[in-house]
């Protein structure tokens, strides 16, 4: 397979590099780049998205559809013990974090897992 392609222009013609190097594995120039994000609109400071905690549960087959929502967090599924696992687990969450000072949408990932880690 080859990934060289050729193009040949006249003086007056311009070259969108973007489309000319579309379905190669070519990087762009550097300063290419940087003029396509600039163009780009800013993206907006201050606010953040609200996280949800998403807890699916698939083990259950007694026919029952449980489903527990909270201000951060939905409970789907799951077979009665499964599901009483992840209501006690969302709870403890919010807890840790209500003490300390935290929205979920404020933790990284690595503290995010730090406070599951402390809750088994």
């Amino acid at each position: 397979m080859n990934d060289f392609r050729s193009l040949h222009l006249s003086h007056s013609e311009k070259l969108d590099a973007t489309a000319f190097l579309k379905g190669t594995n070519v990087d762009l120039h550097p300063d290419h780049k940087k003029k396509k994000a600039a163009a780009q609109p800013p993206a907006k400071k201050g606010k953040k998205g609200k996280a949800v905690l998403l807890g699916l549960g698939l083990d259950g087959q007694d026919g029952h559809t449980r489903v527990t929502k909270g201000p951060n967090f939905q409970l789907v599924g799951g077979s009665k013990d499964t599901h009483e696992v992840m209501q006690e687990t969302a709870i403890k969450l919010n807890e840790e974090l209500k003490k300390r000072g935290r929205h979920l949408e404020e933790v990284s990932p690595k503290e995010f897992t730090d406070i599951l880690e402390k809750l088994k």
